[in-house]
C-alpha cells in the first residue's frame, strides 16, 4: 500500500513517519464529525501502531540497561571471586603454620612432662640428686659470703696508708686504725696536706667497698689521658 502523504510503502493507509502529523491534525473534535469511517480506522490503527512502537522501544532501552547491569554484576562477582579465592588461600596457610606450632608445641610439652617426671617424680633417679646441689650451693652461698668478709676484713686492717699527723711529718697506720674526719666540717679544719691524705683515704675505702660488697659509689669513675680519675660526686646515692 502506498502512503497518500509521502508515497512510500506501507502496511497501513500512512506509514509511520506520516501518521503523527496525521494524528496530530485528527486530535481534535473534529474527529468526531468525520463521515469516513475507513479514515477512522486507520487513525486508530496508527495509534495502536505507535503505542506498539513506543513500547517496544522502552523495552528495548530496558533490556539494554538490565544487560549492562548484568555485566557490571558479573564482572563484580568475577572480581569477588578471585578475592575470596585468595583469601581462602592465605587463612588455609595460616592454619597449616598455626597447626605446625601446635604440633611443635605438643612435643616440646612432653619432652617438658618427661624430664620432669625424670628429675622431679616419685621414682626419679634424679631427685637425690637435685637435693644434694640444692644443699651444695646452700653452702657454696654462705661459703662465699665468709670468704667475701674475711677478704674484706684483711684488706681493711692491711691496706697501708701513708697520712702525715702534723705538717712535715708522715704516718703509717691502717684504715681501721685511721682517725677520718667525722663530717664534711671537719674535714674542712684539717690542714692541707692531712684533709688530701683523709680524701684519699675515703675514696680507697669506698673503692674496696665498692669492689667486694657491691655498694655504689658516691662519684663517677672518668679517664684521662689513660688514667683512671674521680669524677663528679652523685648527689644522692642509694644502698
Amino acid at each position: 500500500m502506498e502512503c497518500p502523504a509521502c508515497h512510500r510503502f506501507s502496511v497501513v493507509h500512512y506509514c509511520l513517519d506520516c501518521a503523527k502529523s496525521v494524528i496530530g491534525r485528527f486530535q481534535t473534535p473534529m474527529l468526531n464529525d468525520l463521515k469516513d469511517e475507513k479514515y477512522r480506522s486507520q487513525v486508530r490503527r496508527l495509534r495502536t501502531a505507535l503505542k506498539a512502537q513506543r513500547k517496544r522501544e522502552e523495552l528495548a532501552e530496558l533490556v539494554n540497561n538490565f544487560t549492562l547491569r548484568l555485566c557490571e554484576y558479573r564482572k563484580r562477582a568475577e572480581e569477588a571471586k578471585i578475592a575470596l579465592e585468595t583469601e581462602t588461600k592465605r587463612v588455609a596457610l595460616k592454619r597449616q603454620a598455626l597447626q605446625s606450632r601446635w604440633e611443635r608445641l605438643k612435643r616440646a610439652r612432653a619432652r617438658l612432662n618427661n624430664l620432669m617426671g625424670l628429675f622431679l617424680g616419685n621414682n626419679g633417679v634424679a631427685q637425690p640428686m637435685l637435693l644434694g646441689m640444692t644443699a651444695q650451693l646452700e653452702d657454696l652461698s654462705e661459703a662465699i659470703a665468709m670468704e667475701r668478709q674475711k677478704k674484706v676484713r684483711q684488706l681493711v686492717q692491711l691496706f697501708p696508708v701513708s697520712m702525715p699527723q702534723t705538717l712535715g711529718e708522715t704516718g703509717v697506720g691502717s684504715i681501721a686504725s685511721l682517725a677520718l674526719p667525722t663530717s664534711l666540717a671537719n674535714l674542712e679544719k684539717m690542714k692541707p696536706d692531712a684533709r688530701t691524705a683523709a680524701i684519699a683515704t675515703i675514696i680507697r675505702v669506698l673503692l674496696i667497698a665498692s669492689s667486694y660488697l657491691s655498694l655504689p659509689l658516691p662519684f663517677e669513675m672518668k679517664t684521662v689521658d689513660g688514667k683512671s680519675c674521680i669524677g663528679p660526686w652523685k648527689a644522692q646515692v642509694q644502698l
